[in-house]
């Protein structure tokens, strides 16, 4: 009747990242960030380097939201529960 509802794995958050910093193409902003993801330490590295670019966090924070929606309702999906979005 109940179903656990775990976080999303520090895998899919890097994945993520990557989506993110590939959808930037060929910029400054992206190699800094691309930078950042294959140093140790990525997911601190990623939002240091983010700030560095005002326009971006915004950016990343709206992108991030869509992917994790997605993420839920890929989960709801193979859970077989149906949701109604708002």
């Amino acid at each position: 009747r109940y179903r656990a509802i775990y976080s999303v794995s520090s895998h899919d958050s890097f994945r993520i990242m990557e989506k993110f910093v590939g959808n930037l193409e060929d910029t400054k902003e992206a190699l800094s960030l691309r930078n950042a993801l294959d140093r140790p330490k990525p997911f601190r590295r990623f939002k240091d380097a983010l700030y560095d670019y005002p326009q971006l966090p915004e950016a990343w924070f709206t992108f991030e939201q869509k992917e994790m929606a997605r993420l839920a309702e890929e989960w709801c999906e193979e859970n077989g529960i149906e949701v109604e979005w708002v």
